[in-house]
């Protein structure tokens, strides 16, 4: 899966892009505030109807227009090319496919996998487990064809129970909703209990590259081990009710990263929490590779923040040995120690303005 062109028109700073992609290495280069990241930033658009920086859409409209546009081709591993456009702001979103509207982004979503190392993925060791679970829905949405569905049906069951919790309804009125909630609680507890075990190969693998540090994933999947949702729903309704919000579910879920039995993010250095961060990425995009038929697109922004020369060595071999396409934005190309001969392409960005370096 591989993305051959892109179209942008005003997002952020970026008025007028255009840009054919190399099938495989992108380096995009440009000083800060030059719009080295919002060309990364379309294409999550391109690819999710949204930025990995923002949910919200008026942060992405460049201050002079009315709505933002993006389009682009992608070429499948069949040789099919597929047609994306996506428009945001103004009286209305839109995004179509091969020229038809599509109800929502998950069609585009599945079509190009886009796993994105930016420079707050470091919250992926450090930060709430909403996160980690972030990381395991994206994994497991193009791994299981039903987990999104499922997801989405745990999270209408989970918002009515919530809602019941709330407004002090009686106890049998969030029946329906918790039967639901459980169903889909034990169909997400066992894909994601089946990926926590089938993904930690592949990220040891990529961190031995570096460092021998002994990772260990836990995952907890946000109810008492030995305990049934439904059990653990009806022990904790009254204390439910108080606080207003469900104390138990997968939407709990957590990975825990351990190093030695200890927590990685009170073990680790900040340099080597960013290259665990970095591993953790490579080891699922490897992960959604084996497991599905589709590559992922690799979108990382400011490559070589706080990794010495080293770790960026180690990343963008790491990178290139995915075989996926994959666009690197750099201050300078010069950090970048590539091989003579390496197939790449490389372009420069200044006041929102791209051009391709020959």
């Amino acid at each position: 899966m591989r993305l051959t062109r892109l179209e942008v028109r005003d997002l952020r700073i970026l008025r007028s892009v255009s840009l054919r992609p190399h099938p495989t290495l992108n380096v995009i280069a440009g000083g800060n505030a030059a719009g080295k990241t919002s060309i990364l930033e379309a294409i999550h658009v391109l690819g999710t109807g949204r930025s990995f920086r923002s949910r919200d859409v008026e942060p992405l409209v460049r201050w002079e227009s009315t709505e933002l546009s993006v389009f682009g081709e992608v070429l499948e591993p069949a040789g099919t090319l597929r047609r994306i456009g996506v428009v945001k702001g103004g009286p209305e979103s839109r995004i179509r496919l091969d020229g038809q509207d599509v109800p929502g982004a998950a069609v585009v979503a599945r079509l190009m996998p886009l796993a994105v190392f930016a420079p707050d993925s470091l919250e992926i060791v450090e930060g709430s487990p909403g996160q980690r679970r972030s990381l395991m829905d994206w994994a497991l949405f193009h791994v299981e064809p039903e987990y999104g569905a499922s997801i989405l049906r745990c999270r209408r069951s989970l918002r009515q129970r919530n809602a019941a919790l709330r407004s002090g309804s009686p106890r049998r009125s969030a029946a329906v909703w918790e039967h639901e909630l459980c169903e889909e609680a034990d169909c997400i507890d066992a894909w994601r209990a089946k990926y926590a075990e089938e993904v930690l190969p592949f990220v040891r693998e990529t961190l031995a590259r570096l460092t021998g540090v002994p990772l260990q994933i836990l995952y907890r999947r946000g109810w008492p081990a030995g305990e049934s949702l439904a059990d653990a729903l009806d022990r904790t309704w009254a204390a439910d009710a108080a606080r207003g919000w469900t104390s138990h579910g997968p939407h709990l879920a957590d990975l825990a990263l351990q190093v030695s039995g200890h927590a990685a993010r009170e073990t680790l250095s900040r340099g080597e929490k960013k290259a665990l961060a970095a591993a953790i990425m490579l080891g699922h995009v490897e992960y959604v590779r084996s497991t599905c038929s589709r590559q992922p697109v690799l979108l990382v922004d400011d490559f070589p923040s706080e990794l010495d020369a080293r770790a960026r060595e180690w990343l963008l071999e790491g990178i290139r040995a995915t075989g996926c396409q994959s666009f690197l934005t750099v201050l300078e190309p010069s950090v970048l120690s590539l091989p003579a001969g390496t197939a790449c392409a490389m372009f420069h960005v200044e006041q929102g303005c791209l051009t391709e370096l020959v």
